[in-house]
């Protein structure tokens, strides 16, 4: 039996002895650009990165995600002011919906400029299990 154990206050989560210690977010010490070349070697894949996404894609999503974070701010603030559930209920429920849109459009992308040229490439059986990967992490529930 694993036993867990939750340094809250040093947001650390360590599952047993033979688990690296995994530290979110990262330690203070930890510059950007060492946190950015340690997601590179443990995230992603070159052929589909952000990277490749068309700039008018990108710039879309991100305009997307600036507004969702405007609303999830406000939504604190309503919080914060005592505002009634039923209010902040719809809100968060906005916000989802909006998330929502993020991911399909994500995903749209990541069709068109990850999964297809791959397909054209001659790797159809790779493009179609990074597909299906893809699909599971959109579609999990939690």
């Amino acid at each position: 039996m694993t036993a867990i154990r939750i340094g809250a206050a040093l947001n650390i989560f360590h599952l047993d002895k033979h688990t690296p210690q995994v530290h979110y977010p990262p330690p203070r010490d930890m510059d950007m650009a060492q946190t950015a070349k340690r997601r590179k070697l443990a995230l992603g894949h070159p052929e589909s990165s952000a990277v490749n996404l068309p700039e008018d894609v990108r710039t879309a999503i991100d305009a997307r995600l600036a507004r969702i974070e405007g609303h999830v701010a406000a939504i604190r603030r309503m919080m914060a002011a005592g505002e009634d559930c039923d209010a902040l209920l719809i809100q968060a429920s906005a916000v989802r919906s909006a998330l929502n849109g993020v991911l399909a459009e994500l995903m749209e992308a990541h069709l068109t400029s990850c999964i297809v040229p791959r397909t054209s490439a001659g790797q159809a059986e790779v493009a179609i299990e990074r597909l299906r990967k893809a699909l599971a992490t959109v579609l999990k529930r939690g």
